[in-house]
């Protein structure tokens, strides 16, 4: 069923707006998948129902219709030439009906015969994943945007127009990402970034993160990649996609509590019964971390749903909510300082593009490439985003009143312009001069900067370079005061044999100067064995990922960032 309120039609581009609602209950559906069929354009309802679509004029014809639909419901589609008179519409699915008959069945037999029955299917899926996802080179449009909170106080907020570029995939599952893929930012739509923390737990920008939530392409953090056999399956349902049936499908780390590893995973998946392809996953990483000096407690909810286009399954959407608490103790275990982190990343394709795709390369950028990207307003005219819930506009609001991306762009172009970062000064050069003939990890510090002893703790491999010598992980301190110095090195544990420790003086002293740059620090650099400074943003010296990087450090293999 389809409410309209009428508008006025623009000459090129037309936005349509509008609601999906369950017919019976009247109560709005999430993340539904709206397209424009026949074409690759498209984008989905966000968590309050809501939408919002570009339609080019040239397909506003009754022959071209727009298309929604949910796991659950009955797909409708209407002529596009009715929509393009229109602004803003409520449309109501129905629910569709399941057949009752093979779900009692199902769920009629013995449990273990459930399990492994469910486990075959999830296995069969899994072999098809060559067969049903796309091999060929494409290029997704999208639109990406990631807000989070310190202590339930909204301080940051990212939209971008994203491209991503996927050559031949021989399904050699990698470990990240951008080992494979390539991403692009065309433009910024608002950077709003008052973090004091946020940078312990992910970049600016988490590309990488986030495509990770994609199992049937990446290996790292993914619960499916090993064996099937320490998981719990059970077929629980069957329901609809359009026509199509769908095995439902939940999973459980089949270990007691008390035997599970510091992360474990749960989660449903979602089987088109025709193709065996998995066109939705819900996974859930739960991980708890205890140290000396901190514990760390996560939940992290990560959502993959995948859309047909040319008998191939492409991403569609990508969500993230991240839920992290972190606790510093001093050595008698007295809880010095909590932080709740919670951030909610997501990204939907808007376009694909699978016809002669233009290839480019690049990897997910900095805060310091974000920065240099020039803002156009114009640009989001012809541009479909994700609609804003009604807690994401009041982010925005709020946050807008503390400074415009404008002034964003204006305030870091007049430092660009006349300022000297710490890396360029003379005195950091000098430092590194003296450390020349190995290669360098550095991690730049201050007493009043927010540092995370678990995120410096190496890992095993990066340990035994550290003890062969092979490589230095050096912590320069910008501390005006040495006695300050060497007290915040024992407050923070930081007295390990594993560091190297310098401190350079660089007038910091002043509060303002310490206000501002609090979000700098900690503030990671590799750096060659002649002293060239190769990355100012390598993977944390406790990351999994670390392990390559620094086989490449040693070898010399690792281009500088441009």
């Amino acid at each position: 069923m389809l409410g309209i309120i009428t508008g006025i039609l623009p000459a090129q581009i037309h936005t349509v707006t509008g609601v999906v609602k369950d017919q019976p209950s009247g109560s709005s559906l999430s993340y539904v998948n709206i397209w424009i069929t026949g074409t690759p354009l498209g984008t989905s309802s966000n968590a309050d129902g809501a939408f919002e679509i570009k339609i080019p004029a040239s397909l506003a014809t009754n022959d071209n219709t727009l298309s929604f639909s949910s796991i659950g419901y009955v797909t409708q589609r209407f002529p596009l030439a009715s929509l393009i008179q229109t602004t803003n519409i409520t449309v109501r699915l129905e629910p569709a009906i399941t057949n009752l008959s093979e779900l009692v069945i199902i769920t009629a037999r013995a449990r273990k015969k459930n399990a492994n029955r469910a486990r075959k299917l999830v296995q069969q899926a899994l072999n098809k994943v060559p067969k049903n996802y796309p091999k060929k080179s494409y290029r997704l449009n999208t639109f990406y945007r990631h807000y989070c909170s310190e202590n339930n106080n909204y301080v940051r907020l990212i939209e971008a127009a994203v491209d991503v570029y996927s050559p031949k995939n021989e399904f050699d599952k990698r470990e990240i990402p951008d080992e494979r893929l390539s991403f692009g930012i065309n433009q910024l739509r608002r950077s709003f970034d008052f973090t004091e923390n946020a940078k312990i737990f992910h970049p600016a920008i988490s590309l990488n993160f986030l495509w990770t939530n994609d199992f049937t392409d990446f290996a790292y953090h993914n619960p499916l990649s090993g064996p099937l056999l320490q998981y719990q399956f059970q077929v629980i349902d069957t329901s609809n996609l359009g026509n199509e049936k769908v095995y439902v499908v939940d999973f459980e780390d089949n270990r007691p509590i008390g035997h599970r590893p510091q992360t474990w995973y749960q989660g449903r998946l979602y089987i088109l019964k025709k193709d065996l392809a998995f066109i939705k996953a819900e996974i859930e990483e739960l991980k708890q971390k205890s140290g000396a000096r901190d514990s760390v407690y996560s939940v992290i909810r990560k959502t993959v749903t995948f859309k047909n286009f040319k008998n191939k399954y492409f991403i569609d959407r990508l969500t993230s909510d991240v839920n992290v608490f972190h606790a510093t103790v001093d050595s008698n275990s007295v809880v010095l300082d909590t932080l709740r982190h919670k951030s909610h990343i997501e990204m939907i394709s808007n376009n694909i593009i699978t016809d002669h795709p233009e290839e480019f390369f690049g990897k997910e950028p900095g805060k310091i490439d974000l920065r240099k990207i020039l803002y156009d307003s114009t640009f989001w005219d012809q541009y479909t985003v994700l609609k804003a819930t009604k807690l994401e506009s009041k982010i925005i609001q709020d946050l807008s009143e503390k400074i415009s991306l404008q002034q964003q762009f204006a305030a870091f172009n007049t430092v660009e312009g006349g300022g000297i970062s710490i890396l360029e000064s003379e005195r950091f050069r000098k430092l590194l001069t003296d450390h020349s003939g190995k290669p360098l990890y550095v991690v730049l510090w201050s007493n009043w900067g927010h540092l995370n002893y678990l995120e410096l703790e190496p890992i095993s491999y990066f340990k035994r370079m550290l003890k062969k010598d092979k490589v230095k992980l050096l912590l320069v301190a910008i501390e005006e005061n040495e006695s300050d110095w060497m007290n915040n090195r024992k407050f923070y544990g930081l007295d390990n044999p594993m560091f190297s420790h310098e401190r350079i003086t660089l007038g910091f002293d002043s509060e303002i100067a310490q206000s501002y740059l609090n979000n700098v620090f900690p503030y990671f650099v590799s750096v060659t064995r002649d002293g060239e400074i190769l990355s100012q943003e390598p993977p944390l010296p406790n990351a999994e990922e670390i392990k390559p990087y620094i086989k490449s450090l040693i070898q010399d293999n690792i281009i500088a960032d441009q």
